[in-house]
């Protein structure tokens, strides 16, 4: 029996069951406990950026708490000693060399409760700047100035961005008021599984909400959309045994095959993307192998906006344009367009961008329909990027099925879906968190310090964009945040937990702009980022039956 999921982060609390050859249906999320929770809103407040990072806290506090290196100063431990190891073993006083996370015991205080004292601590907070753009760290009781001598500071792996939540160990300065810091790491990496993230989440929710109402005086539920992945453990509704549509499952996926920047717009990318369906297409015909691809935008070039402007756009637009019948649904175009209005050229230029998504992905219908079998026979998920048509805003919304060209309807098994950036599956309990986003390039433009290895101690902004340096420092950046991107500044915050890698997903699957890469950097979890298919006509293939990642070129 094949069990496929997928949740699309604006679907509600819903999960779709995905088959090939079989109707859509809708299963209800068994999510968390959420008596104190007000149905997410996509208009922020202050309060709504307040809550998020006070969850993102909470969240990786809990999960610290479960790691046996970490306990939190409170009454009950105040006897408790700080054991800080080398990798050789030997008792440390001082953090002059590499220190051994796993083996060490770091006892983590409140930045208030140091404040006025010279004592050596370990901290736990948010990497933030001030007016004078000097570097902080916050925890819900206090900001600290962070003092960094980059020849006497040791880095865990990793890249360090404002908003990133950091452990750091050195010695407070009674006359400064600040923190000279001697071991500065991302909380460590762990395979967290759903039983325990739902404890964690019920716990953080708790305490940001207990945080938040007493900084505030007031009592305000949290605004928050938190999402658990469904698993066979979840008990189903009893919908999914009326419809039977389990009994009819064809057999399992076998690999995902994911392309990535799928410039439509380009001739030479639809020429090889016909060479890559014709492949598949020859590889399966007359099996029962079912496969699924994953397609990632950018799909429409941002400079096809903008061509063909000494055209009387207007003009052209009524001509050519297929999405609005303009004469018969006039007042309800003034409703989107004005089109005497002084923004004229902006709204041209947006019904044009319009034309070419319709457009191009007409061509990809057509592409598709040259092979039946895959047509027939696998599961395609369109997942969009950044430049592609909708707001600048994470998660990024699904693709409109109208702006595809109806796409959709050219599946008449329900084989095709147009989903968020980000969006989970789960493939008979197999987690795969999957994403469009230019990982690398925002990490590298928002670095503060980076470490990545004993040859290069990497106290720098400056790190090369190469396919073995995201290997190593990739990893421990997102699973320690158990977050893609906090460091990004157009998330919707009521929906940041969208972006949890929690619990911890089999499968991380990043389309990025930068190199490819895949690593497995702890047991049984992939990070992979397929590289970009215009730019070097590669692609990934995950192999689910022996969990592998092959790197295709053509």
């Amino acid at each position: 029996m094949n069990d496929l999921y997928i949740h699309s982060v604006y679907d509600s609390d819903n999960w779709s069951k995905l088959s090939i050859n079989n109707t859509l249906d809708n299963i209800k999320e068994n999510s968390i406990k959420r008596n104190n929770f007000r149905k997410a809103s996509l208009f922020s407040t202050a309060n709504n950026f307040r809550q998020s990072y006070l969850l993102r806290y909470y969240i990786l506090k809990n999960s610290l708490i479960q790691n046996s290196s970490f306990i939190f100063h409170n009454s009950d431990n105040v006897d408790a000693k700080e054991i800080i190891l080398s990798r050789s073993g030997r008792i440390l006083t001082d953090c002059f060399e590499e220190i051994d996370i796993d083996k060490s015991k770091f006892l983590i205080h409140s930045i208030k409760s140091l404040l006025g004292t010279d004592k050596k601590a370990t901290l736990f907070g948010m990497l933030i700047k001030n007016e004078d753009s000097e570097l902080l760290l916050e925890d819900p009781t206090y900001k600290v100035k962070l003092e960094i001598n980059i020849n006497n500071t040791f880095f865990g792996k990793g890249i360090y961005c404002l908003n990133h939540m950091v452990v750091v160990r050195g010695k407070m300065n009674s006359l400064t008021n600040s923190f000279e810091v001697e071991l500065l790491f991302h909380p460590p990496t762990q395979n967290i599984d759903e039983n325990l993230s739902r404890n964690i989440i019920d716990k953080s929710v708790s305490l940001a909400i207990n945080t938040f109402n007493t900084n505030e005086k007031k009592s305000t539920p949290l605004e928050s959309k938190i999402m658990i992945p469904l698993t066979q453990t979840n008990t189903r509704y009893s919908k999914l045994e009326e419809t039977n549509i389990s009994e009819n499952c064809s057999e399992k996926i076998e690999s995902w095959i994911v392309l990535s920047d799928l410039l439509l717009t380009s001739n030479q990318v639809i020429t090889n993307l016909e060479k890559v369906f014709s492949g598949y297409e020859q590889a399966i015909c007359g099996s029962k192998t079912k496969l699924g691809f994953i397609l990632f935008g950018n799909f429409i070039g941002v400079e096809e906006n903008f061509t063909e402007k000494t055209e009387d756009t207007n003009s052209k637009l009524n001509k050519k344009l297929n999405l609005i019948d303009m004469k018969e649904n006039n007042e309800t175009n003034k409703l989107f367009f004005d089109f005497g209005s002084e923004n004229n050229n902006e709204n041209s230029n947006s019904l044009l961008t319009f034309e070419i998504t319709r457009k191009y992905f007409n061509e990809l219908k057509v592409l598709l329909n040259k092979f039946p079998t895959l047509k027939n026979n696998c599961i395609f998920l369109i997942i969009p990027g950044p430049n592609d048509i909708g707001p600048d805003l994470l998660p990024k919304n699904p693709l409109i099925d109208y702006f595809t060209s109806n796409i959709t309807q050219e599946f008449p098994n329900n084989n095709i879906y147009l989903k968020s950036s980000p969006s989970r599956l789960n493939d008979n309990g197999n987690s795969i968190f999957l994403m469009r986003h230019s990982l690398s390039v925002e990490l590298k433009e928002k670095t503060i310090y980076s470490y990545f290895g004993e040859d290069n101690m990497g106290h720098t902004k400056y790190w090369n964009m190469d396919s073995k340096i995201l290997e190593q420092i990739i990893p421990p950046t997102i699973l320690g945040q158990k977050h893609v991107t906090p460091t990004s500044s157009n998330i919707i915050p009521t929906l940041d937990a969208s972006f949890y890698l929690f619990p911890t997903p089999n499968v991380i699957i990043i389309g990025d702009s930068g190199p490819s890469y895949s690593v497995k950097p702890i047991d049984n979890v992939w990070i992979v980022n397929p590289g970009s298919f215009k730019d070097t006509n590669s692609w990934i293939q995950y192999n689910v039956v022996d969990n592998s990642i092959d790197h295709v070129w053509l």
